[in-house]
């Protein structure tokens, strides 16, 4: 099994309560979950606190 290559880290909660990083096969993946965390926006709060792809 290989590593997925592309990850976000989120802080979620108003009082900045649980990180959690995500991780994706693709770019477009992560790209993708992204656009769905923006649309939820003012719903939860959240801060996104890294992303990338590891080499």
């Amino acid at each position: 099994m290989t590593e997925k290559k592309h990850f976000i880290t989120i802080v979620w909660g108003t009082e900045r309560e649980e990180t959690k990083t995500y991780r994706f096969d693709t770019f477009a993946e992560a790209d993708a979950f992204y656009h769905g965390v923006e649309q939820s926006n003012g719903w939860w709060e959240y801060d996104i606190i890294a992303s990338g792809e590891e080499t």
